[in-house]
């Protein structure tokens, strides 16, 4: 009987690192232990597909290919590719479809990004903080490529905003 107290102690101490060991680190962010190189699609247990493959120069995401029938043919494929300055995206180039978007910062916060179709404004998102909490988003869309029948491969908040918000924003587009 004497030496359950000491066992008891021993998983006691177990359990607690077990729990601490899991944690997120304070700020909540996820930080892998490498980088993204390749992000696979499967469905209903089907064999896995490449959906994306991601480029990094050192430290910074540089591209990111996607391929829309989750395979390799080229017709099928299209790419992100980023600019930085001062360790923020400034523009997002997609030369396949002739489209970019340009990011504009005030401080510390995005204050807007600007969707390009063939050299022409697509839409534009201002955004409105108190604080450092986002209070309102604004979407302004125009007709330029509608009218030409296009369709806009890039969506400028997706590498800003959680993809379940992303989503919400794409079915407001579509009733538009």
């Amino acid at each position: 009987m004497k030496n359950i107290k000491p066992l008891r102690i021993v998983l006691g101490l177990l359990l607690i690192a077990s729990f601490a060991s899991c944690q997120k680190d304070k700020t909540g962010t996820y930080t892998p232990k490498k980088k993204i190189q390749q992000i696979y699609y499967s469905w209903r247990n089907a064999e896995k597909e490449p959906f994306q493959h991601w480029e990094w120069n050192g430290d910074k995401l540089s591209s990111i290919t996607h391929y829309s029938d989750y395979d390799f043919k080229k017709d099928d494929t299209w790419i992100e590719n980023f600019t930085y300055e001062n360790n923020r995206i400034t523009r997002v180039d997609n030369y396949t479809n002739s489209e970019y978007i340009t990011y504009e910062y005030d401080g510390d916060h995005l204050k807007s990004a600007t969707v390009f179709y063939r050299n022409a404004i697509a839409c534009t998102w201002a955004i409105s903080y108190d604080g450092n909490k986002i209070t309102k988003m604004t979407g302004t869309f125009y007709d330029t490529y509608k009218k030409e029948g296009a369709q806009l491969q890039l969506n400028p908040l997706s590498h800003l905003l959680p993809p379940n918000v992303c989503e919400s924003i794409a079915q407001c587009e579509q009733r538009m």
